[in-house]
């Protein structure tokens, strides 16, 4: 319940800008760990709203890359959903901090793998990175 009263908590008049950055951004990171499944609309607003780069936005809204394979309508819908997720806290960890880095999420790594595991073994390296990413 606590954590309930913060998210809802008026900020500090008194804190300086990078703080209420700080704070607006833990509370959406909070907001959308909440929501099970996370909409896709409602984590696009927030970055809107916080007036994120071009570049974020069209990552974000970008497709998910696949791998090409006859198994790659089996991934599961939590995990394309995780995919939106982990990019929208990325970009907002990318936002506080001023940059924009070009790195894929774990999830990501795992849809473009996944299918592709299901057809032939993986090379040693790849193999480790899907375990990774899991």
């Amino acid at each position: 319940m606590t954590d309930q009263l913060k998210l809802l908590s008026t900020p500090d008049p008194t804190t300086d800008e990078r703080a209420r950055l700080a704070q607006t951004i833990g509370r959406m990171k909070a907001m959308v760990s909440v929501l099970e499944p996370a909409p896709t609309a409602f984590m696009e607003i927030c970055l809107l709203l916080l007036q994120v780069k071009a570049d974020h936005l069209h990552y974000f809204r970008g497709p998910i890359v696949v791998g090409r394979s006859a198994w790659a309508n089996m991934l599961p819908d939590w995990l394309l959903q995780a995919v939106r997720r982990e990019r929208f806290e990325q970009i907002l960890d990318e936002f506080e901090q001023g940059a924009i880095t070009e790195r894929a999420t774990p999830a990501e790594i795992v849809c473009a793998l996944q299918p592709l595991t299901l057809e032939a073994p993986l090379h040693r390296d790849y193999a480790d990175l899907v375990l990774w990413a899991d």
